[in-house]
């Protein structure tokens, strides 16, 4: 598997509810999905428009010259150019939003900062500290090679999902946030997962969303199936904080 880790840390946190914890620092993991997280009904934790990014094309400009750019940088939008308004030379006069959604990914969350008044919004009671994060990522990449094709270790993106495409072109959606969440202050481990992945075929149903490039499309995207690894050398990478260590973090120290 390919992967790349866009910014090094020396440590990173993560909150959970304690028995999760010590599943996880024992190396047995549940790996969540982007779609996992639309319908988490939980305002600090789940968000519906994960994944989600939105073009805004500049009503002055020529819109055939505007979806040319926005091909030539995402050539899996080529079927925009089946629609006779976006093949327009002139300029459209009034705004046109066009809307993407990434395929589903795995993925699992983490913060580059401790802080105790986050891990209480979350609703959890124990924080592991990540003291070697590249190898945990590579370790837990190794353990999903045979569900995924790429990884990647990325900081979290705090912007608007809609903008010009020269802005957006700037985003990725799998780790695209809105700015309201900003003292969150994430970081993500995201896989791609290889053709065939095995998909969630009895998922709730409360909110999916829909490829609008595809001719076939206003169907619902099935998202993937979590992924539950068991990995024993991830208890060589991160802890659970004992109180003392909690208290010294919020502390400051």
């Amino acid at each position: 598997m390919q992967t790349v880790v866009d910014r090094k840390y020396p440590v990173l946190y993560r909150y959970m509810e304690r028995k999760w914890a010590e599943d996880f620092v024992k190396g047995n993991i549940r790996v969540n999905t982007l779609y996992g997280y639309q319908i988490v009904e939980h305002a600090e934790i789940g968000d519906g428009w994960e994944g989600f990014r939105v073009f805004d094309l500049d009503p002055k400009r020529s819109t055939k010259d505007q979806i040319d750019v926005l091909i030539k940088n995402y050539p899996h939008l080529a079927g925009l150019r089946d629609h006779p308004e976006f093949m327009k030379d002139s300029a459209p006069g009034y705004p046109i939003q066009i809307s993407e959604v990434v395929p589903d990914c795995y993925m699992l969350c983490f913060t580059s900062q401790f802080s105790a008044k986050v891990m209480q919004d979350f609703g959890v009671d124990t924080c592991i500290e990540i003291h070697q994060p590249e190898e945990l990522f590579r370790s837990l990449s190794k353990a999903l090679e045979k569900y995924a094709l790429f990884g990647a270790l990325s900081t979290c993106q705090y912007e608007d999902r809609g903008g010009s495409i020269e802005v957006q072109a700037k985003h990725r959606p799998q780790v695209l946030k809105p700015g309201s969440l900003k003292h969150q202050k994430e970081v993500r481990f995201v896989w791609d997962p290889l053709p065939g992945a095995k998909r969630d075929i009895n998922a709730h149903n409360a909110f999916r969303p829909f490829n609008y490039f595809d001719p076939d499309s206003r169907l619902p995207v099935v998202p993937l199936e979590p992924i539950f690894i068991n990995q024993s050398e991830v208890s060589k990478f991160c802890h659970i904080l004992t109180d003392e260590e909690v208290s010294k973090l919020s502390a400051g120290g």
